[in-house]
């Protein structure tokens, strides 16, 4: 809702005074047992406005009302932590209270042998305008259902106002005494125990082989101390000639960096045991903490590597934390002090680069086609052309690569998820976690964001589109890659045809959903359904995309060169990247909620400004990697930025959990502050990255590790 909206909405004569005799009942709940003591006295009234209600629930609510009058200690705390019409609503454009969830939950003690029921907390929310709802809590007993809150608050506002709008409803959303346990949770528990058992046995096992190889290596160096190959040593003693290579595992992931995997030439195989159990050997160690953690925590860079790439990767998602932490947080759903929030903080001109965190996803892109071109390139150019290389193997690479670790967040995100907290919103989890239920599969094909069509931001690990949209245009990929590499003319011809193309389809529904920005008003009702027709689909984003494909190909004929620009050159296009990108960042902020911004102008920045700060981003990158970033080079290829790349993947596929396991367990309505802000962000920030090394050393890595194990690179194994 806009600020126009609120503004109008609060300012209406018939919502101040429909306020004005809501204010004057104090606690919501005030009105209602005026019309519960009333139809107590007249039994025969045939208008009862309760008679919707059960009789377990209206026997039970009666009982607290009674109770209330002889100030018993429960019936006192259920009604204090009922919520209370605001008397400076006009002024802080807050007409909402949340009450006291934790004094409801437990404002039923045991002492209370001769109650039947236990408290039951839920949030109401009824409109009294159009664009306009009225928030309150109230705690009920738990015998009363959701429509029997509903009939019941609704009576209440009925006592004090006769007249009530007939759209008027009201929802609920009621804090259960207890989350029902559910087969697919218990199926997740079990998949997690055995999985820490076996890491855990792993473990140990490492950590005695590693004492074993140690052991035997300075017994070894007692009996010859010029032998300095006894780093060699295998489990049953013998010396076996090994070829260590450290090879970067090819994700072509944007998120992640790369993780450098020990590829161990197998011993002869004279018998077949032997082999199983190096193979076993392998699968103990690619699963051990000793192992994975070391994986991590390397502050080696790989040989070959973009280091700047690091840098960009762990920024760009920082951006996307603070921005969703932003986006949830600082909303009237769950703010107390609105009007300050939409008057000034959102006014502010620092704030755009908040309000438009959802730009940190183009580096994924670049990086994301940057890398696919590069490391693909490399191939091609090694196997002696494309027909060569494998491209089943290209494809199911990247599968291999992701799906492990995002099916086994989304199983948690959907199950046991919901019983790790309480609070005001929680019961968001089961909607959340319904969706989930019902189209898992079509996030493990990576189809969620297009079926059914358009789709939505809101479907089962809504974020997780960025995922499926990456994957597609991973495998669309090698159409481009090869024809750069073969016919670089017809490739870039091709390239710049598909920009254009996407520039049409965007500018077409950006017009067609009458799509505005910053605070401009919109310009009528949009002529497509509701959905997602552009955020999250490949043919948005494959422009971002094609630019990190073609600054691919240009590092990969490079080969490693550095390109000398003219200082002056070199200056200038530092400054034309800084300003386009700050203009396509602070852009929305030079808008009026006044009047309309100019529709073409509008459209020409919706349709183009993910290009162009792309754009941006491929110039970072090109003069970073060609010796011309200077300071910007040394900050983004700073070592310290290598652990937290490489666990990246798996942080973005946590931190919205994270965020929502905060937001919906507030008991509270939540006072925005810049410091409170700036503390959540950063508690976002490392909670989710704490969570990603664990999540990248018991899934992620081991995962590659058995793909290495099981599928090895047979160019690699021959050479």
């Amino acid at each position: 809702m806009t600020i126009k909206n609120i503004k109008a909405a609060l300012t209406t004569v018939a919502v101040i005074v429909l306020l004005g005799r809501f204010v004057e009942a104090q606690n919501v709940m005030d009105a209602t047992f005026a019309v519960l003591s009333r139809t107590l006295q007249n039994n025969t009234n045939t208008t009862n406005p309760l008679q919707a209600v059960t009789m377990p629930c209206y026997w039970d609510t009666v009982k607290y009302m009674r109770d209330l009058n002889t100030s018993k200690t429960y019936a006192r705390s259920m009604y204090y932590s009922t919520g209370r019409f605001q008397e400076d609503y006009d002024l802080t454009w807050n007409v909402k209270d949340v009450g006291d969830f934790t004094m409801c939950q437990r404002s039923v003690g045991s002492e209370e042998h001769e109650i039947s029921f236990v408290a039951k907390y839920c949030l109401t929310h009824t409109n009294i305008d159009p664009t306009y709802e009225i928030t309150m809590a109230v705690c009920l007993p738990n015998s009363c259902s959701d429509e029997d809150v509903k009939t019941l608050v609704r009576a209440g506002y009925l006592e004090r106002n006769h007249e009530l709008p007939w759209w008027t409803y009201t929802k609920t959303l009621c804090s259960p005494v207890y989350y029902l346990w559910r087969w697919s949770d218990f199926l997740a528990i079990f998949i997690c125990t055995v999985l820490s058992i076996f890491i855990v046995c792993c473990t140990i096992y490492d950590i005695m082989r590693r004492r074993k190889m140690k052991k035997k290596k300075k017994e070894a160096s007692k009996i010859s101390p010029e032998y300095h190959g006894l780093e060699n040593l295998q489990d049953n003693g013998e010396v076996q000639e090994t070829v260590e290579e450290q090879t970067p595992v090819q994700s072509h992931t944007s998120l992640t960096a790369e993780v450098t995997i020990e590829e161990t030439s197998q011993p002869p195989a004279s018998a077949k045991d032997n082999k199983k159990k190096g193979k076993l050997t392998d699968v103990a160690i690619a699963f051990s903490v000793l192992d994975t953690s070391n994986k991590i925590f390397n502050m080696n860079p790989s040989k070959g590597s973009i280091g700047c790439l690091n840098g960009i990767r762990v920024i760009s998602m920082f951006w996307i934390i603070v921005f969703h932490t932003w986006l949830l947080l600082a909303s009237p759903t769950y703010i107390r002090n609105v009007r300050y929030l939409e008057e000034t903080v959102k006014a502010r001109h620092a704030v755009q680069v908040l309000l438009n965190g959802e730009l940190g996803v183009e580096a994924f892109f670049v990086l994301g086609g940057l890398l696919v071109s590069y490391l693909t390139l490399k191939k091609i150019d090694k196997s002696g052309g494309h027909e060569k290389v494998s491209w089943l193997r290209f494809f199911a690479h990247r599968y291999l690569r992701l799906t492990p670790a995002y099916a086994f967040i989304l199983l948690l995100y959907s199950t046991i998820t919901i019983h790790m907290g309480e609070g005001i919103w929680w019961p968001y989890w089961y909607g959340a976690q319904l969706t989930c239920h019902h189209s898992w599969w079509s996030n493990l094909l990576y189809i969620h964001h297009l079926y059914p069509f358009p789709g939505s931001t809101s479907e089962c690990m809504g974020w997780s589109w960025y995922l499926s949209v990456d994957m597609q245009l991973y495998f669309i990929s090698p159409l481009f890659i090869v024809l750069l590499y073969n016919r670089l003319v017809i490739g870039i011809v091709v390239s710049v045809i598909t920009t254009l193309c996407s520039f049409a389809i965007s500018a077409y529904l950006n017009y067609a959903l009458a799509r505005s920005i910053g605070r401009s008003p919109s310009y009528g009702e949009p002529a497509l359904p509701e959905g997602a027709w552009l955020y999250t689909k490949p043919y948005y984003r494959i422009t971002q995309y094609l630019i990190g494909i073609i600054l691919g190909y240009v590092l990969f004929r490079l080969k490693g060169r550095k390109v000398k620009i003219h200082k002056v050159l070199n200056v200038f296009l530092w400054c034309c990247s800084t300003i386009v990108a700050y203009l396509v960042i602070y852009g929305p902020s030079f808008t009026s909620d006044d009047r309309p911004a100019p529709r073409g102008p509008t459209i020409f920045y919706l349709s183009t400004h993910r290009f162009l700060l792309s754009v941006c981003i491929g110039w970072v990158i090109f003069a970073c990697a060609t010796g011309n970033g200077g300071p910007v080079d040394q900050f983004l290829s700073w070592r310290g930025w290598l652990p937290l790349a490489r666990v990246n993947y798996c942080a973005y596929l946590l931190h919205l959990t994270v965020i929502l396991m905060y937001t919906w367990g507030l008991k509270y309505l939540w006072f925005y502050s810049d410091f409170n802000m700036a503390v959540v962000s950063i508690a976002m920030v490392a909670i989710t990255y704490a969570l990603a090394v664990v999540f990248t050393m018991v899934i992620e890595i081991p995962i590659i590790g058995l793909e290495k194990i099981f599928f090895p690179d047979k160019n690699k194994k021959n050479k």
